[in-house]
């Protein structure tokens, strides 16, 4: 049975354009536009973003602040 993966969530930057291509306002010797391309620096030009990965005390309560959504409680430590 194959399996399926959920599609990434589109950058939030770029909304999925990643890489464009922009004139200078010049012209090549040819008389061609030259032209320049950029990618989307916080998706690298893929377009896509991958979910951030938590990791311990990065939530909001490493800053003093209760966390919004707490889970289940945790069982003491011993």
């Amino acid at each position: 049975m194959p399996q399926h993966t959920p599609p990434r969530p589109i950058c939030g930057h770029c909304d999925g354009f990643p890489t464009v291509t922009i004139t200078t306002g010049t012209r090549t010797p040819d008389g061609q536009r030259q032209t320049i391309t950029a990618h989307c620096p916080a998706c690298r030009g893929t377009g896509h973003t991958t979910p951030p990965v938590p990791t311990p005390g990065s939530g909001p309560e490493r800053h003093g602040r209760p966390d919004p959504h707490p889970g289940p409680p945790r069982p003491p430590r011993q």
